[in-house]
């Protein structure tokens, strides 16, 4: 599997899923970006690359709407 599946399709999904799951779980919005942004800077730092640090603020946003989503319904419900 190249890079850029990677970026575009599979580290997406697993944020998807880690993100509506850890949200619904914890009841707090802010858990799952914090984690995910974690992780993928444990990430940048093993395969020492700086220019995987602009998808880091990506994939941490995105948790973030997800997370926020997620935690708006699940207030609701």
């Amino acid at each position: 599997m190249d890079g850029s599946t990677l970026l575009l399709v599979v580290f997406p999904i697993l944020i998807l899923i880690y993100s509506i799951v850890g949200t619904w779980q914890s009841k707090k919005f802010y858990i799952m970006p914090l984690f995910t942004i974690f992780i993928f800077s444990v990430i940048t730092i093993i395969i020492d690359n700086p220019s995987f640090s602009r998808w880091v603020l990506i994939y941490t946003f995105f948790s973030l709407i997800i997370s926020l989503i997620v935690w708006f319904f699940r207030r609701k419900a």
